[in-house]
């Protein structure tokens, strides 16, 4: 019976039980059907509050206490089959409980109501007061009624319905079901009271008694309840309990506490109702109609159980399967039993001459231990003698272990000298490393030397080439002066011929023009001062000018070239705060990689201890699992019985099982043949209780396993274990064993005994045919019964029965072996992890490690370049002082230069006004002279262009002969310091040449 099933069945008397019969195959299954109508069950309070019932669930039901013994009996359909078994009594009961629904008589109902009558009590109406209602003008009280039945008669018209009408109204229904449209319809209204604003009805309820005698008691204590609801000429309406107003939800509510229902209005009967249900089937023909069956259901409230009922059948089905079940069963094992009387007899029997052969057995073994007390005497005597032996073999060998300890000596002043020479070998790796990072810093020093020669070569090649360019330009500018030189020749013997020609023409203009021609001669004349002073004052201008360029690019220059030496030091300065910057962070670097490297070392050290005991601990599960493998496929190919048997007790579901006897002990291969052949029954299985045993037997029987045979540890008859006394001294299989726990001893005595094993046949027909009769097997698997006869031997004899040596896990299933290989697996994975780990941290060490030299070689490098920074910056700051110099007498040399600037300033003031001056005589000049070109006509015109072509001409060579001069000069002035920077260069070269040969030879 499942534990959450809510019909319990009461368990079979032991003589029910062994009325069982057999299993038919052409048994149909019976429904449980009660075999008197009066046999009902009452309700026990004791089982309905029972451990492990749920309190949710309805009450249990027992038989009555008179009818605790008596069983229901059973109606079959088919009729009974003729196979069944004759055994059976044909008047067999069952003792059942809740197989059906709760059923009560009417009697017993007619005594539960009587029950809750004594103590209840209900509510009835008393009587009705209506103020306005419908045809009820003012107020109106109908009562009292009567406390189980009142009748309300009269004409048509006279009302009836309206005193049902009123009582509708106040529980709440709809004006409609009172035959009206809305609430205000319900307001009286007559010729008389033709206003009336609202309507209300008032039902006063009261509690009552029922007494035995059919009369009712009024409860005065209880006190009453009036319920009244208002309906207004809006069509609004309110309820009033007790006079305090309330509501349509609270007045339902309360309604339905004291047991009317309003849910589904039986408690009235409208007009048109009765003919309606008389009418009524007596049940429904679907499960969608009514029928009076279902309407007096509805009525008193039996409908819910509906669904109880169907579960309940549903059930009892259920139980019918299962007590047909637990019938068959009992029938088999009934059969079992009686098949195991006939064993009965042989038990007692074999008990008997076993209880005989036990006391012969004890005279015998106290004899033997008589016999054994005088040899253990004399084999004392023997281990004393041996001592003394011993003792005497010691002295003999003393000079051994003092050559020995002398080697031990020896042994430990060369691991000295080896820790001396490890000391020895750290210093010189100290040394050597001081070296190369010495090596590496001259290397630097090398590298940074080469960089500066490279620098002054470049410095040097470049001043060469500006100064190789500067004296070719000076070339090019001599060159070109030459050629201006002989172009100004040309042109001036241009302009003299060309101006004969325009005097010429001007000599055959001389009548036309000779009046303008004096007036230009006079206005010349006046002119020729103004010139003079003009071309003086131009001539000053130029040179002031010049002079002033000059002073102002030297200026340019000094202060360009400061400004430049001063960013260069600016720089500097900021590359030594970076680097300083470097440093501190390489210095911090440094200290950092020196403490990662002494704890990567120590967790290196303990990764390394650690991996190697995960490998110890891995390469003994491996073992592990090779040797369950093993075990496992051997177990598998021995027996599919004990495969199975071993799931079993894994799963929990047995207790006491131990395996195969073979797997429980061990014993040297050496003699695995002879026990293989001596004792077949090493496949037995050893089991620690009779019912351990059954429940194996009935598994193996139920899956149709196969068979096995048990040994029964419980069972086994206590024997003596102890040595005996054997022909020859040849050993006893029995005590060759070496079982893996004692209480297996007992049974590997019974299926040993007392049997011995010799080397070759010729000792075991000795042994075997002596005074006293013993089996015997051979080493190779020959075997001589008590009987005498023999058997075994061969080309191939039995072996592999028991092991050879001791193995903890001597049964694994498939699950062991898969979760050992599962967590093999997740072992080497954490392993395999674990080495690469510390790989990893190995070659981060490495890296860490390699990283210290490289440090070193940038700081070495930073101090380096600090040293040439401090001395390139020195001399930035002498060329700075020399500047400061430079300046300070140039500044001396520009004093002059505000005179001179206020000289230019009035030279340019007096040019002014000169031309200015000469403005109006220089306009009237050049008017006659257009005058005059006018007159001589397009030939004077271009004769006069060719002229001053001519002279435009010279004009530009003299502008370019003037720009080459300055040109030169400043050339000049480059070519100059550029030899002075070259052998500058030069001398600061053959310095770091012999700096560079100084290093090479450190």
């Amino acid at each position: 019976m499942t534990a959450d099933s809510s019909v319990p069945i009461l368990e079979d008397s032991p003589e029910i039980k062994r009325q069982r019969v057999s299993q038919s195959p052409t048994r149909t299954p019976r429904k449980l059907v009660l075999d008197s109508s009066e046999r009902k069950y009452a309700v026990s309070n004791s089982q309905a509050t029972s451990a492990g019932s749920n309190p949710m669930d309805p009450p249990s039901l027992q038989p009555p206490i008179a009818h605790a013994v008596r069983g229901r009996e059973y109606s079959q359909s088919p009729p009974r089959s003729p196979t069944r078994s004759p055994t059976r009594s044909p008047t067999r009961k069952l003792e059942l409980i809740r197989l059906s629904p709760k059923k009560n008589t009417r009697l017993e109902l007619q005594k539960i109501h009587e029950s809750k009558s004594q103590t209840s009590q209900r509510l009835c109406i008393d009587k009705l007061v209506l103020n306005n209602f419908k045809s009820y003008a003012g107020v109106q009280e109908i009562g009292p009624f009567h406390t189980s039945f009142s009748a309300v008669v009269g004409p048509n018209g006279s009302g009836k319905s309206n005193v049902i009408d009123s009582m509708l109204f106040v529980f709440g229904f709809r004006a409609n079901k009172m035959r009206q449209g809305k609430l205000s319809e319900l307001i009286h209204k007559s010729e008389k009271f033709p206003n009336l604003t609202s309507c209300s009805v008032q039902i006063h309820f009261q509690y009552v008694q029922d007494a035995d005698n059919g009369e009712t008691k009024l409860l005065p204590s209880a006190g009453k309840m009036v319920v009244e609801r208002k309906a207004f000429k809006n069509n609004s309406s309110k309820y009033y309990v007790n006079g305090k107003e309330s509501n349509y939800t609270e007045v339902t509510r309360l309604l339905k506490e004291e047991g009317i229902d309003l849910d589904h209005k039986r408690f009235l009967i409208l007009q048109g109702e009765v003919e309606s249900i008389a009418q009524m089937k007596a049940k429904a023909e679907k499960d969608s109609d009514d029928g009076l069956l279902e309407y007096l259901e509805d009525i008193i409230g039996t409908a819910k159980f509906k669904p109880q009922i169907e579960r309940c059948i549903a059930e009892i089905e259920t139980l019918n399967e299962i007590c047909m079940e637990k019938e068959n069963r009992f029938e088999l094992v009934d059969k079992e039993k009686q098949s195991l009387e006939s064993g009965k007899t042989e038990a007692l029997e074999f008990l008997e001459k076993e209880k005989k052969h036990t006391t012969l057995r004890s005279q015998m073994l106290q004899r033997q231990i008589y016999d054994n007390n005088r040899k253990l005497t004399a084999t004392l005597e023997k281990v004393s003698k041996l001592d003394n032996e011993f003792e005497e073999e010691k002295n003999k060998y003393a000079h051994l272990l003092q050559a020995a300890e002398d080697l031990t000596r020896k042994i430990n002043e060369v691991k000295k000298e080896i820790s001396v020479s490890e000391v020895e070998s750290k210093n010189l790796n100290a040394k050597k490393r001081h070296i190369e990072k010495e090596f590496i810093s001259i290397e630097e020093k090398l590298k940074s030397v080469r960089r500066k020669l490279k620098a002054s070569e470049k410095a040097l090649s470049q001043s060469e080439y500006n100064g190789t360019a500067a004296a070719n330009e000076l070339e090019s500018l001599k060159n070109t002066h030459e050629e201006h030189e002989k172009d100004r020749k040309e042109l001036n013997c241009s302009v003299t011929v060309e101006n004969e020609k325009l005097n010429e023409i001007k000599i055959q203009l001389h009548e036309k023009t000779k009046d303008i021609s004096q007036e230009i001669e006079s206005l010349e004349k006046q002119l020729e001062p103004y010139k003079i002073q003009i071309q003086d004052q131009q001539s000053e201008i130029k040179l002031s000018e010049a002079k002033m360029a000059m002073l102002k690019s030297a200026s340019e220059n000094l202060f360009h070239e400061k400004t430049t030496i001063e960013s260069k030091i600016r720089d500097l300065e900021l590359e030594e705060i970076k680097d300083r910057e470097v440093e501190g962070s390489l210095l911090s670097e440094k200290a950092k990689v020196e403490s990662k490297v002494a704890s990567a070392k120590s967790e290196i050290d303990k990764a390394r201890i650690q991996t190697a005991g995960m490998r110890d601990v891995l390469i003994q599960q491996r073992q592990t699992l090779e040797e369950a493998k093993a075990t496992l496929s051997g177990f598998q190919n021995k027996s599919t019985v004990l495969v199975a048997l071993t799931k079993l007790q894994n799963s929990g579901r047995i207790s006491g099982f131990h395996g195969r006897l073979g797997d429980l002990g061990t014993i040297d291969d050496k003699y695995d043949i002879a026990i293989s052949t001596a004792c077949p029954r090493l496949d037995d299985i050893v089991v620690e209780t009779v019912e351990c045993g059954q429940q194996c037997i009935d598994y193996l029987r139920k899956n149709k396993l196969g068979y096995g045979r048990f040994i029964l540890l419980d069972k086994l008859r206590k024997s003596n274990l102890n040595s005996i006394q054997t022909p020859e001294n040849v050993p006893r299989l029995f005590d060759l064993v070496k079982p893996t726990d004692n209480i297996f001893r007992p049974a590997f005595y019974s299926v040993l005994r007392d049997t011995l094993v010799t080397k070759d046949l010729q000792q075991a027909n000795r042994v075997a045919y002596g005074k006293r009769r013993f089996r015997v097997v051979t080493l190779d698997g020959k075997l001589i019964d008590i009987s005498g006869t023999m058997s075994g031997g061969g080309s191939s004899p039995q072996n592999g029965l028991m092991r050879s040596r001791t193995n903890h896990t001597s049964q694994y299933s498939l699950e062991e072996v898969e979760r050992m290989e599962s967590q093999l697996s997740a072992k080497e994975n954490n392993y395999n992890s674990a080495v690469s780990m510390v790989h990893e941290m190995e070659h981060a060490l490495q890296k860490l490690t390699d990283r210290l030299p490289e440090i070193d070689v940038q700081i070495s490098k930073i101090n380096l370049e600090q040293e040439s920074r401090v001395a390139e910056s020195s001399s930035y700051t002498q060329r700075l002082l020399q500047l400061d110099e430079e300046i300070l007498q140039h500044e001396k040399n520009m004093l002059p230069l505000l005179d001179e600037e206020k000289k230019l300033n009035t030279l340019k003031q007096n040019l002014q006004s000169l031309i200015n001056a000469s403005k109006s005589s220089q306009d009237k000049i050049d008017d006659y002279r257009d005058r005059i070109v006018q007159m001589g006509g397009i030939e004077l015109k271009m004769q006069i262009s060719r002229v001053d072509s001519l002279e435009q001409r010279i004009e530009i060579l003299n502008e370019k002969e003037k720009k080459d001069k300055t040109r030169t000069k400043k050339l000049e002035i480059e070519l100059m310091r550029a030899t002075k920077e070259q052998k500058k260069i030069r001398k600061k070269s053959l310095y770091v040449i012999k700096i560079w040969w100084l290093l090479l030879k450190a």
